[in-house]
């Protein structure tokens, strides 16, 4: 399985170690990093891969995802505030996957994280163009996630908070507790 985060216009790829998912059920542990001056978490939406592809074409792209959730990354930060993103691909447990659910029926789902709510504009196309783009480069198999960015601010991650997110009818997609 991998974990593959992807930037807005699909032209960097990241890939995350299986071992920063967080177990089902247990809490997301800041690590003690003198690097990092603070933490955040930033949500992001998560897509499952059910399909084996390579070279996927776009007009089938959407056969390949199967369920979507709601997913948090903990990210640390200097002193100035910028991400340290090579510290952040290695820390163990620090990607926090909600709860899977079938793809939304409607395009633009809203979700809300923490107090803040977003419409996820073109999700779907989203997803099949992320799709596209990293089977140009790898072989996706069942079980591969995409991590895709969202429209919405991190939040400051304090250890002894919890951070809920949802989609729009109320359903419960994902928890985060830090310690």
């Amino acid at each position: 399985m991998k974990i593959i985060l992807c930037d807005r216009d699909n032209s960097r790829f990241e890939v995350i170690a299986d071992s920063a998912l967080t177990l089902p059920g247990r809490p997301t542990f800041i690590p003690d990093i003198p690097e990092a001056a603070s933490w955040e978490l930033r949500p992001m939406a998560a897509v499952r891969i059910s399909r084996l592809g390579k070279s996927v074409s776009a007009k089938f792209a959407r056969r390949y995802s199967d369920a979507f959730t709601l997913a948090a990354r903990l990210m640390p930060l200097d002193a100035l505030g910028m991400p340290l993103d090579g510290i952040a691909s290695l820390i163990d447990f620090g990607v926090t996957i909600g709860e899977w659910s079938a793809l939304p029926e409607d395009a633009d789902p809203e979700i809300t994280f923490g107090s803040a709510t977003a419409t996820l504009r073109g999700f779907l196309q989203s997803a099949a163009d992320a799709t596209v783009a990293v089977s140009r480069c790898a072989t996706i198999k069942m079980g591969d996630i995409l991590l895709l960015p969202l429209p919405l601010k991190a939040v400051e991650a304090r250890a002894g908070e919890e951070i809920t997110g949802s989609a729009a009818d109320g359903t419960r997609l994902l928890h985060v507790r830090l310690k």
